[in-house]
């Protein structure tokens, strides 16, 4: 199977998966989130948060590069 990286801002992985035991979660943790909000007022810092570098190493750790 392949493995994935999910990143999670206003749901909880526990609830909405991932599901599959390859998967790895990148969230950051923010007083608001979870709030499962489709529309944010305050511009989603749960999703701002998370840096494009923390994706890329977790990305080439686990293509083993």
């Amino acid at each position: 199977q392949t493995e994935l990286i999910a990143l999670f801002g206003s749901t909880d992985e526990e609830v909405t998966g991932p599901y599959l035991k390859q998967g790895s979660v990148i969230r950051k943790k923010v007083q608001c989130a979870p709030c499962f909000k489709r529309k944010c007022p305050i511009h989603f810092p749960c999703m701002k948060e998370i840096q494009v570098e923390e994706v890329v190493e977790r990305a080439l750790r686990i293509l083993h590069v």
